[in-house]
């Protein structure tokens, strides 16, 4: 709310205002006096005129009306009008005839009187006068304007005997008063002599000189308090600026030991994910080259632990993007239903070894594809169902997925996603820092059997997504995580037949591939997979000979690392884009760096593709598939080279038990079974060794088709 500013008015102009305004009222009252008093004076003059007047002509007329002489009395009213009070005057006799009259004159009659006029007690005739007012209203228009002359004189007298006198009683003791406080300003350790000659202002230059005094003090006691403010101010600034120089070196040691630990984190990934690639690329070799069912369970086993140890590079990573706030989501369209049965059919392996149930449970009303970042939300299921069955020894694990909102003519479905178990449980002091990184439940054993990062990873993955990563647990009875997502509703992607088939090779020319890597091992893995398909491979250990084969061979294809000797990925793919010839070539980088920076580092290089070490088969099939636009060719399912008429078929509760191996994808579950089944009965071991060979192949369709074939024959 604001304030009007004070308007600051003279004392001069203040008293004299007031002695104007007195005055005026003064002079106002005395006019209103003497107007009304001069007024009724003129009014009873008037009235008297007016009796004077008639009484006059009653007596003169009456005669002469009597005589009948109108002469007479035409000269008597002519007579009367000489009178300024007199403006009309009419006579009649004792008939009504008029015997004189004149027109009103001096701007028309205020008053008139009628009277009749006797001679002797006889009507002798009747006469009408008009009397003007005019005289009175100029006599009182005078007296007005006498008293505003006066009014003015009075004024104005007034005004200037005001500012005279202030100027000379006033001002001067004032001034006095100013010069006295200047003193003080300029010198107030030495008050002045007395400055008024009135006894008047005496008190109030004794206040002046008080707080003139009292000023002085303050001030000084100002001066002081701000020399050791001042004193103050200057050490807390140099206490400041040390505390800002030590802020500021730890910032810049704690930025450094942050860049220090991205790089180390980035360089230990690379150095981890090199060997993983050969240990992960030889099982998968091998795996599909067919070997005795112990070794495939041997790799099987190499397989897991190497793909374990990957999982636990990933979250470690990961948990440093979340810290750094540098994670980043890439939706894109998958099936939903094809994407759960994939994760439930992972884990029911895992929950087979431990004799545990898998529960799927899925809303018949999910939406056929949403878009979602299918690494991500497959890394927190897999998390919470990993965990689930981890924590669970005995009973069932259930993943359930529920639509929580109406799909009609809508664009997003908001989407419920539930882990449970019956495993151990959480203790009530674990359930506020179960979500923090490194926090881990469960005995030693369980313990070790993982980094405590999952749910820290997930809990953000989720809230990242828009949801919110929530458990209920009981102690001994176990637990029940969940997260709801609201997911835009999108059209189905297509299905790559790559990823349910077995690729036996390619359709059309032989095409040359160009491997590019310091380490043998990781060439040997390319090698290894590439020339089964018939492709025809020549090797590089550094960028240098990369140039210089590509030059001399013109390959379909290039495969090259990043971090090389002599000539680095980088530099090469630069050459390579700039050499004649070479400029289309497909060029892929095969770097076990995967963090943003350096993938942008890579695609900025020239590179065209990126394929992640360690390499999987799809994951390299999908790549030649884009960039070489291959048309597949794909092995026929084992079950079509096997005549199961020949075989000697067990029980078709047995069979079905292989079903649903089966169906739930468990390979190692299939391999047991197949072993049983042979120490059962030496009848059954060529039913045992043509699924054990599908199985060594991961021919699950295989498996699939020859279960058919074998309920078929039993109907039969």
């Amino acid at each position: 709310m604001s304030t009007a500013p004070n308007k600051t008015v003279s004392m001069s102009n203040r008293l004299t205002l007031a002695l104007v305004s007195a005055m005026t009222i003064v002079v106002v009252l005395v006019a209103i006096g003497d107007y009304f008093y001069t007024a009724a004076g003129l009014e009873r003059s008037f009235t008297r005129k007016v009796e004077e007047t008639l009484s006059y002509l009653d007596g003169t007329l009456a005669q002469a009306l009597w005589k009948v002489d109108h002469g007479t009395v035409t000269r008597i009213a002519e007579t009367t009008l000489h009178d300024d009070v007199v403006v009309g005057v009419t006579i009649w006799d004792e008939q009504k005839s008029e015997i004189y009259s004149t027109a009103e004159q001096g701007g028309g009659a205020a008053f008139v009187q009628t009277r009749s006029i006797h001679f002797k007690d006889e009507l002798v005739g009747e006469m009408e006068l008009h009397f003007s007012r005019a005289l009175l209203s100029d006599t009182l228009n005078r007296i007005l304007t006498n008293s505003f002359i006066v009014w003015l004189l009075v004024v104005s007298s007034t005004a200037v005997l005001t500012k005279l006198l202030v100027r000379k009683y006033f001002r001067g003791p004032l001034a006095s008063f100013t010069d006295l406080a200047e003193s003080y300003r300029k010198h107030p350790e030495s008050p002045p002599a007395n400055a008024t000659p009135f006894l008047e202002f005496q008190p109030i230059e004794d206040v002046v000189k008080k707080l003139a005094n009292d000023v002085f003090l303050k001030l000084r006691e100002l001066e002081d308090h701000r020399s050791h403010l001042e004193t103050e101010v200057a050490e807390r600034t140099n206490d400041l600026q040390i505390a800002r120089d030590e802020a500021e070196a730890a910032r810049e040691r704690a930025e450094i030991a942050n860049q220090a630990k991205s790089a180390f984190l980035a360089n230990m990934s690379h150095e981890l994910r090199t060997p993983l690639n050969a240990v992960l690329g030889f099982s998968q070799i091998m795996q599909r080259q067919g070997v005795l069912p112990q070794t495939s369970r041997h790799l099987g086993m190499i397989r897991e632990s190497g793909e374990h140890l990957l999982t636990l590079i990933n979250d470690i990573l990961d948990l440093s993007k979340i810290e750094a706030h540098k994670l980043k989501l890439d939706p894109q369209p998958i099936q939903l239903a094809r994407f759960l049965e994939t994760i439930a059919g992972i884990i029911s392996a895992r929950a087979e070894l431990k004799d545990l149930e898998l529960v799927y449970e899925p809303d018949p009303d999910l939406p056929q594809s949403v878009e979602a970042d299918e690494t991500r939300l497959r890394q927190i299921l897999l998390n919470l169902l990993g965990n689930a069955v981890k924590f669970t020894d005995h009973g069932e694990v259930t993943l359930r997925a529920s639509l929580q909102s109406d799909l009609d003519n809508a664009s997003s479905a908001t989407l419920r996603f539930e882990v449970e178990d019956t495993g151990i449980g959480l203790p009530p002091d674990k359930r506020e820092t179960i979500f923090q990184p490194f926090e881990q439940v469960g005995d030693t054993i369980q313990r070790n059997m993982g980094t405590g990062l999952g749910l820290a990873i997930s809990h953000n993955l989720v809230e990242a997504m828009g949801g919110a990563l929530q458990v209920d647990s009981v102690e001994g009875k176990g637990s029940r995580f969940w997260f709801e997502l609201t997911l835009p509703i999108s059209e189905a992607p297509p299905q790559t037949a790559s990823q349910e088939r077995a690729i036996s090779g390619y359709q059309g020319e032989r095409r040359t591939a160009l491997i590019v890597d310091d380490i043998f091992s990781n060439r040997a893995v390319l090698i290894d997979m590439l020339a089964p398909l018939g492709f025809k491979t020549i090797e590089a250990e550094n960028g240098e000979e990369a140039l210089d084969l590509a030059r001399s061979t013109r390959p379909d294809i290039i495969l090259m690392d990043r971090r090389m000797p002599v000539i680095d990925g980088l530099e090469a793919a630069r050459r390579l884009k700039k050499t004649p010839g070479l400029e289309k070539t497909p060029l892929i980088s095969t770097s076990a760096s995967v963090s943003k920076e350096a993938r942008a580092e890579v695609l900025e290089a020239g590179y065209d593709d990126i394929l992640d070490k360690p390499i999987t088969w799809n994951n390299l099939a999908s790549k030649l598939e884009t960039h070489l636009s291959l048309d597949w060719q794909y092995e026929d399912s084992e079950t079509e080279r096997v005549e199961t008429e020949a075989f000697p078929l067990p029980p078709k509760e047995s069979i079905e038990e292989l079903a649903r191996l089966v169906k739930l994808g468990s390979v190692n579950g299939i391999t047991e079974w197949a072993s049983n089944l042979a120490a059962a009965s030496t009848r059954y071991q060529p039913l045992a060794d043509a699924v054990l060979e599908l199985a060594g192949n991961f021919d699950i369709n295989g498996i699939s088709a020859l279960i058919e074939q074998s309920l078929r024959r039993k109907e039969e």
